[in-house]
C-alpha cells in the first residue's frame, strides 16, 4: 500500500511542478491565425507550435521588433502573438511601409534596421540553390543574360562578365539608355542577371509557394548571393530599381566603392577589396539607406533618398553583373523584401497614419500586414499588463523548427 501511495505522490508532485512551470515559466502555444506569416504559420489545427518564455518581461520591457505573446481582451479567446513597433509614451507614424517613432523631445525619427543584426526580419520572395523550399524555378523569377550565363548541374549559375571595362558599364546605366522615350519599361543592363517578377507584399509559405501577390511594391528590397569570384573580375555591380529611380553600387577589386544615382557616378570611397574566396553578399535598400554586406561585415551603409511614388511599368527590381575578363560562380540566390507594414488592401483596409501610444502601452504589428488585426485597426494599443511572454522558437513541425533572436 505504501508503494502505491509513493507512486501517487510522485504523479501528483510531477503534475503540480509541470502546472507551475506552464503557469509561470514557459508554455507551448499553437499559432491559430495567419497574421504573423511567414514568420509563423497560423492554423488552429496545424499551425506552428511555439515555446513561450514567460520570464522574459519580468524585469524588462520589450523593444522594437521583439515578438510578444499577450492575453486577449476577450475572455476565453486564445492568446495573441504580434511584433512590437514601439513602447511607451510616444508618437508612431507609418509611411510607405516605414516606421517613425518620436524621441523624448517629441521629434519623429525613422526606425532603421541594421542589414546584419536584423537579417532575420527579411521576407523571402524567391530562393534558389538552398535555404528552404521554393516552388518557382530560376527561369520563372530571374532573367539570365543570353550567351553570358549558364546553369550547371546542381543549380550552380556561372555568370560571365557583362563588359570588359567599367566605363562601358557606367554608360549602360545612363537613364536615356535604360528607359527608352517610347516606353516606361526599364531595360535589363546588358550581361546582368535580373529579377523580372515584381517584388510586392507576397512571401514564401511553408511549402515554398509564393502567397499573397498584392501588387503593393516596395523600395525596401534586397538580394543575397553566395558566390566565388574567378580571376579577371575587376568589379561587382549591384543595381536597385524603384519606379524610375536607380541606385547602383560598384565594388571594385581594389576596394573602391562607388554609388551611382540615376546615372550620376559618385566619388570613389576606399573600402576593403574582395577576394576570390566564397562570399555571402547582401545588397539592397533598407529604411532610407543603401547597403552592401559581405558575410558578417558591413561594406557600405549610406543614406540615399528615394523619390515619392511615380508611375512606371516596371515598379521595382534588382540586377547584378560582373565587369572584367572573368566571371563568378553563384551557388545560392535569395530575393527578399523588408518586414514592412502594408498600407493598402487586406481584410481590414487600413492606411498610413500617425498614432499616439500611451505610457505603459505597446504599438503592435503583424508580420503579414495585409491580414492582421493589430494596433492600426481593431486591437489599438495593448497594455504591458497583458504581457504573457516571448516566443523563443518553433517546436514543430520539425521542418520549420528554429530559434528566434528577438
Amino acid at each position: 500500500m505504501s508503494r502505491l501511495l509513493e507512486v501517487v505522490l510522485v504523479l501528483v508532485v510531477g503534475y503540480l511542478v509541470c502546472h507551475l512551470i506552464r503557469l509561470h515559466l514557459c508554455e507551448r502555444y499553437r499559432i491559430p491565425s495567419p497574421s504573423m506569416a511567414p514568420t509563423l504559420h497560423g492554423d488552429k489545427v496545424a499551425g506552428d507550435l511555439v515555446l513561450v518564455n514567460k520570464v522574459s518581461w519580468w524585469n524588462s520591457v520589450p523593444e522594437p521588433f521583439d515578438l510578444v505573446v499577450f492575453r486577449s481582451e476577450v475572455p476565453g479567446e486564445h492568446h495573441v502573438v504580434k511584433r512590437v513597433a514601439a513602447v511607451g509614451n510616444c508618437e508612431v507614424r507609418l509611411a510607405r511601409g516605414d516606421l517613425w517613432v518620436s524621441n523624448p523631445s517629441g521629434e519623429l525619427k525613422r526606425v532603421r534596421k541594421d542589414p546584419l543584426a536584423h537579417r532575420d526580419l527579411r521576407i523571402d520572395l524567391f530562393r534558389h540553390g538552398g535555404g528552404g523550399p521554393c516552388q518557382q524555378t530560376l527561369e520563372e523569377f530571374v532573367h539570365l543574360p543570353p550567351g553570358g550565363s549558364s546553369v550547371a548541374e546542381g543549380g550552380r549559375i556561372d555568370l560571365g562578365p557583362a563588359r570588359p571595362a567599367l566605363a562601358q558599364v557606367f554608360t549602360d546605366l545612363q537613364p536615356e539608355l535604360r528607359r527608352p522615350p517610347d516606353s516606361g519599361m526599364v531595360t535589363f543592363v546588358p550581361g546582368f542577371l535580373a529579377t523580372y517578377k515584381g517584388l510586392d507584399d507576397s512571401f514564401l509559405g511553408p511549402a515554398g509557394q509564393r502567397l499573397w501577390e498584392a501588387r503593393n511594391y516596395y523600395a525596401d528590397i534586397g538580394l543575397e548571393i553566395e558566390l566565388s569570384v574567378l580571376p579577371g573580375v575587376e568589379a561587382l555591380v549591384f543595381v536597385h530599381e524603384y519606379r524610375d529611380h536607380d541606385l547602383v553600387v560598384v565594388w571594385e577589386r581594389s576596394g573602391d566603392l562607388r554609388l551611382v544615382v540615376d546615372g550620376a557616378v559618385g566619388e570613389a570611397s576606399a573600402n576593403r577589396p574582395f577576394s576570390n574566396e566564397m562570399m555571402r553578399l547582401s545588397f539592397g535598400y533598407l529604411d532610407g539607406r543603401v547597403f552592401l554586406t559581405r558575410d558578417a561585415e558591413v561594406v557600405l551603409l549610406q543614406t540615399a533618398a528615394m523619390p515619392e511614388q511615380r508611375k512606371a511599368r516596371r515598379a521595382n527590381g534588382l540586377q547584378f553583373g560582373v565587369c572584367g575578363s572573368g566571371g563568378v560562380s553563384i551557388q545560392r540566390i535569395t530575393v527578399f523584401r523588408d518586414l514592412a507594414a502594408s498600407s493598402v488592401g487586406g481584410a481590414f483596409g487600413r492606411g498610413d497614419g500617425t498614432y499616439h501610444v500611451p505610457d505603459r502601452h505597446m504599438f503592435l504589428l503583424g508580420d503579414n500586414g495585409h491580414d492582421s488585426s493589430d494596433s492600426r485597426s481593431t486591437m489599438r494599443m495593448v497594455s504591458l499588463d497583458r504581457l504573457i511572454g516571448r516566443p523563443v522558437g518553433i517546436l514543430s513541425p520539425s521542418s520549420r523548427a528554429r530559434y528566434f533572436k528577438r
